[in-house]
């Protein structure tokens, strides 16, 4: 669930028929959506378009709004603001037309309004270059996280100099799709390339070869090109995106393997098509080996595109480290890989695990599984990396889980020989124990970060925020599952994609010790509603395992009514009971 609240400034502030905040499975959402086109349509939103901006006012009085007003189901979570704005501030506060004038004169500061309030701001701006420094400087007075390149442009979706918006969106989208998401493709009539995406021009050849009988009479070049996606029966949806250099109007076919077509508007999809990518997810996709072909409307023009497959299926996770993970010069390191359900280690099943070495010599190799002792549950085994640099290594889960489903997924780790041949970055401290929570200090060697940077330590590690300091610093605050394996494992970093130098290392808890006192100060919940973790006002986090209904009544009730409360744990630090005091 999610709630939602739509608001018109101008020279008026207007909540949109509906609603001030709806549930997002009521009917009031519906009516909410469907009166935005009204009152963009009043004879007021027309004459006050491009006139009479009061951008900072709005954004302050929708940040009072979304404290005052927090959903009426479960605990406020995240909170996030999308500004839309065709026009610079027009209304003089404090003699003058900035964010100072405005906080001078109210006394207010948007680091306060924003920021310490745990809010995210996603601006667009449509209008002049100094729209952008505008927008771009309020989303600095915010939560880190929730911004975009948009604000920096005149234009809704820029290309050239500016990032894409689209292919960043995307990139992050995948990123939060656990690794696993990653799915078996294959260009028909060449090689796969191994990597997260396949690479194609159009137009292309025209197929040729035994099976195209009408080989002689085709032309010689074709606006499709054709792929295969290995779909295992684990997926709750498969995703399909078309990235095209420049921008394009690609199309996207899918076909499954009983023969069912989809593409945009078929009952069971979904898609998205923006100038510079088109994505389809098919729901609940049949199992077995899907054909895609992706053609284009524009005929005869020149394009790169990149075809990426991903299938969402967030129960199942899979971490591949290499140890040693730095060597010294070409030769064998070991590869250890564990996969999870449910953030435990898969136990039963028929699970085959391969790792094939990409630039080296040979095909897949089969790791072996470690069945009892330290590491059980884990696949290792020897790879030979030839190739200098940062060599990737595909690992491929493929068989059956316990529960019978299917599952082929594809997976990456990294081996570094010799020099680093990409951005590097250290993290301050780089030992964390299970179930403890950590401010982390980053540096980035040879990149800087931007605005949509991220960083992912691997199963069992939550990344709670991301600041960025300056181009080459960040501060990260994670929080480390009381089952997160323990060992080594190598954090990676997303736009810009840089490794770690060395590793870092999860230790064993000390254990939970006694009961826990305190206040509680909110429940933390996960994208299903399920209560994953309390946390207490002196900012101590206690995980959640328990789907009690009553315990978690009592739970709100002693937030709600600010009670003293005494928190026992279990032997990994979990909730296992709680006394709620009356003073």
């Amino acid at each position: 669930q999610f709630a939602l609240s739509i608001h018109r400034f101008a020279t008026t502030y207007q909540v949109l028929p509906g609603g001030g905040q709806v549930s997002g499975n009521t009917a009031a959402l519906t009516t909410m959506k469907g009166a935005i086109a009204s009152i963009e349509d009043e004879a007021a939103s027309q004459t006050a378009v491009g006139q009479m901006t009061d951008l900072y006012d709005a954004v302050r009085r929708t940040a009072d709004f979304m404290i005052a007003n927090p959903p009426a189901f479960g605990a406020p979570g995240s909170r996030v603001m999308l500004l839309f704005t065709d026009g610079l501030q027009t209304i003089a506060h404090g003699g003058n037309l900035t964010m100072a004038g405005y906080q001078a004169e109210s006394g207010q500061t948007f680091a306060n309004l924003l920021n310490a309030r745990g809010i995210k701001l996603i601006a667009w701006g449509v209008g002049s270059d100094a729209l952008g420094v505008a927008l771009d400087e309020l989303k600095n007075q915010a939560v880190q996280g929730g911004t975009n390149p948009v604000s920096s442009s005149k234009v809704l979706f820029p290309y050239g100099a500016q990032p894409n918006c689209t292919t960043t969106i995307i990139n992050a989208a995948f990123a939060i799709v656990d690794n696993n998401g990653i799915l078996p493709l294959a260009p028909v009539g060449r090689p796969p390339s191994g990597l997260l995406w396949e690479q194609f021009s159009l137009p292309a050849p025209a197929p040729q070869g035994p099976g195209i009988l009408l080989a002689a009479v085709l032309p010689a070049l074709v606006d499709y090109a054709d792929f295969s996606v290995a779909v295992d029966g684990s997926m709750n949806e498969l995703i399909l995106a078309v990235v095209p250099h420049a921008p394009a109007r690609p199309r996207i076919d899918a076909t499954s393997p009983s023969g069912a077509a989809f593409t945009d508007g078929t009952p069971g999809t979904r898609s998205i098509a923006e100038p510079h990518a088109h994505i389809l997810k098919i729901s609940a996709p049949e199992e077995g080996t899907w054909r895609v072909r992706v053609s284009l409307d524009d005929k005869g023009r020149p394009l790169v595109l990149d075809l990426m497959a991903r299938g969402v299926f967030p129960e199942f996770s899979f971490e591949a480290v290499c140890d040693p993970h730095q060597i010294p010069a070409p030769g064998k390191t070991k590869l250890i890989a564990w996969p999870r359900l449910d953030g435990k280690v898969v136990k039963g099943g028929e699970l085959r695990v391969a790792a094939l070495v990409l630039g080296g010599g040979g095909g897949p190799t089969a790791l072996d599984l470690v069945k009892a002792g330290p590491g059980a549950g884990s696949f290792t085994g020897p790879v030979e990396v030839l190739r200098h640099g940062v060599t990737p290594v595909r690992v491929e889960v493929s068989g059956k889980l316990p529960d019978g489903k299917t599952i082929n997924r594809v997976e990456f780790a990294t081996v570094q020989v010799g020099p680093a041949a990409d951005p590097r970055f250290t993290v301050t401290p780089d030992t964390y124990e299970q179930g403890g929570a950590y401010t982390v200090a980053v540096r980035l060697y040879d990149a800087s970060f931007n605005r949509s940077s991220q960083i992912n330590f691997g199963a069992g590690v939550r990344v709670t925020r991301f600041d960025v300091l300056n181009d080459s610093a960040a501060q990260v605050q994670i929080q480390v599952d009381a089952d997160a394996f323990v060992g080594t494992r190598t954090p990676v970093t997303f736009n810009p994609e840089a490794e770690i130098l060395g590793v870092v290392n999860i230790v064993p808890g000390r254990g939970p010790g006694g009961p826990v006192g305190g206040r509680i100060c909110c429940l933390k919940f996960d994208a299903w509603g399920r209560l994953v973790g309390v946390v207490l006002c002196d900012g101590r986090e206690i995980c959640a395992r328990h789907g009690d209904e009553r315990l978690q009544k009592l739970l709100e009730a002693a937030r709600d009514r600010n009670l003293a409360v005494k928190v026992h744990l279990d032997r990994e630090g979990c909730l296992a009971g709680i006394d709620i005091c009356r003073s």
